[in-house]
């Protein structure tokens, strides 16, 4: 579920579940959406439910809990979501009063609770959180951390939290067979945050072949910022792991990573037809860095535009990169192979052999 979907459903489920009374079966389904929520859902939650023009827009009443109220909620038959929904409460006191309230509560939803706490802006909560923390981890299944990883993450852009001990805590959980067994499952889990904190982890502890096949997989993926992550992963991987996946990344459909590819290459021995090839790019900054680096090399790719240019069955994206070249490193005398191309049905075409026509005769 979209996060700002969750957020609103969980604020109409708090207040018709929260005491004096509650309505039946309310606090069941608050606790099951929250638990089943990613973790960047958890924290729009938490910025919805202080957000007064959130509730006006829903038509429900603002109303602050006391820490008096939460004797009410801990007495309730499911008080796990309604807990939760006090840990993001506006009054420190009040947030505090739940960490401890949670400590009855040992499930991965409070594990991301309690991580989000860590970078409270009240001293006292992010201390009571961090003790809880501690107190959790030792019970917790690596299952139950992986879920939250991306909270753990964003540890590191908090400000009152960054550096925080208990990352590598954490982190050491999952160095164990059940712990590597969870962040695989996670690597193609539909959560694209999970995803990520999950392949980031995963790469960290796998090598060679093993570390190839998880970076192809990424390069696969559907999700454009899977696949910008693997190809700079794979631009930094060691040797062996760098030149097996390059040409996967020059073949890729997404320019950023032909161009993360080219950029490999240019600082290897290797892959000089790759580096011409790429000088036809569709792309215009891939056919630029390209040209650069076939230019560094001495290579002669102006011949490989003409010969692209005489074929006729030279798919559009080359013509338009074979067209670009030579308006760059072109003479009068290609006038008569690039002329014809100006009244090309397709547009692209037409308007790069214009283009090129109008720098020969300049």
């Amino acid at each position: 579920m979209d996060p700002r979907a969750v957020a609103e459903q969980a604020l109409r489920l708090f207040f018709v579940a929260r005491p004096p009374s509650p309505r039946g079966g309310a606090a069941e389904e608050l606790a099951r959406l929250l638990r089943e929520a990613s973790a960047r859902a958890l924290r729009v939650v938490e910025r919805f439910s202080r957000d007064r023009r959130a509730h006006d827009r829903l038509g429900l009443p603002f109303a602050d809990l006391r820490v008096e109220d939460l004797d009410g909620l801990a007495a309730e038959p499911a008080p796990m979501g309604l807990l939760a929904m006090a840990t993001m409460a506006r009054s420190g006191y009040v947030r505090q009063a739940a960490i401890q309230r949670l400590d009855e509560h040992v499930e991965p939803l409070t594990f991301g609770l309690l991580l989000s706490r860590l970078n409270d802006p009240v001293r006292f909560v992010a201390a009571a959180a961090d003790a809880a923390l501690r107190r959790h981890l030792v019970h917790l299944q690596p299952v139950g951390l992986v879920r939250y990883l991306p909270l753990l993450d964003a540890l590191d852009s908090w400000k009152r939290s960054r550096d925080h001990a208990i990352v590598p805590l954490v982190e050491a959980r999952l160095e164990s067979l059940a712990g590597a067994a969870a962040l695989r499952e996670a690597t193609t889990d539909r959560d694209v945050d999970l995803r990520l904190a999950a392949l980031r982890r995963q790469a960290r502890q796998t090598e060679g072949h093993v570390l190839e096949a998880v970076l192809r997989d990424a390069l696969g993926a559907r999700d454009p910022r899977v696949r910008l992550w693997a190809a700079q992963a794979a631009s930094d991987a060691a040797d062996e792991v760098r030149d097996a996946l390059l040409p996967v990344m020059a073949d890729n459909r997404t320019p950023a990573i032909r161009l993360t590819a080219l950029r490999a290459m240019r600082r290897s021995a290797t892959h000089e037809h790759r580096l011409v090839r790429a000088c036809f790019d569709p792309n215009a900054n891939v056919r630029l860095y390209a040209r650069l680096a076939v230019r560094d090399r001495r290579l002669d790719h102006a011949a490989r535009a003409r010969s692209i240019l005489r074929d006729a069955d030279a798919p559009k994206g080359d013509l338009v990169g074979a067209l670009a070249v030579l308006s760059d490193l072109g003479t009068r005398e290609d006038l008569a192979l690039v002329r014809p191309f100006a009244d090309d049905g397709r547009a692209s075409v037409a308007a790069e052999a214009e283009r090129t026509v109008a720098l020969l005769t300049a």
